[in-house]
Formats: structure tokens, C-alpha cells, sequence
């Protein structure tokens, strides 16, 4: 952000500021990528359906990932519940000794 541009208010009412930086590796990979794309398109291609491969495994994995959640926590109450269960029926049996 240039805090040294001043825009006239007509204007700034109807733009939209945008605040981004670029890293020198991200510049690099654009320019690979561009220079992939001229001399061997296929491979760019080909590095795109990887892209997307990826991403769709990602997502993938973190439904995964909320599934095991998911059965962990019906573990946990499950044991909960036998051990409230245990733990009531020993307590009852040790009444009944008396």
C-alpha cells in the first residue's frame, strides 16, 4: 500500500484497494510456469492436472480427517457410558454386600 497516492474521493468511492505483496519465489514460479507453457505446453498441462489431483486429495483428506474425529468422539462416550455402567453396577453390587 502507497500511502503517498491520493485519490480524488470520486474516484476512491468507486475503486477498490487492494493490498497484496510478491514474494521473489512466487515471481519465479510464474515465470517458470510461463516459460513451461511456451516450450512444452503438455508439460504445463500435465502440471495442472497434478494441481488439481492435489487439491482434490486434500480435500479428500480432511473429510478423512473429520470422519476419524467424528469416531473418536463416539468412542470416547461409548467408553464413557461403560465405565458410568461399571462403575454404577460395582457400586451397587458393594451395596448389596452390606
Amino acid at each position: 500500500k502507497n500511502e503517498q497516492i491520493q485519490l480524488p474521493s470520486f474516484v476512491r468511492s468507486t475503486v477498490s484497494e487492494a493490498n497484496f505483496s510478491t514474494t521473489r519465489s512466487g515471481l519465479a514460479s510464474q515465470l517458470l510456469s510461463l516459460a513451461i507453457e511456451i516450450e512444452r505446453p503438455e508439460l504445463e498441462v500435465r502440471s495442472s492436472e497434478l494441481t488439481s489431483q492435489a487439491e482434490s486429495m486434500t480435500l479428500q483428506l480432511d473429510q478423512l480427517e473429520q470422519i476419524l474425529l467424528n469416531v473418536r468422539k463416539i468412542f470416547i462416550l461409548i467408553e464413557k457410558k461403560t465405565c458410568a455402567r461399571w462403575s454404577g453396577g460395582s457400586l451397587k453390587n458393594d451395596q448389596n454386600k452390606l
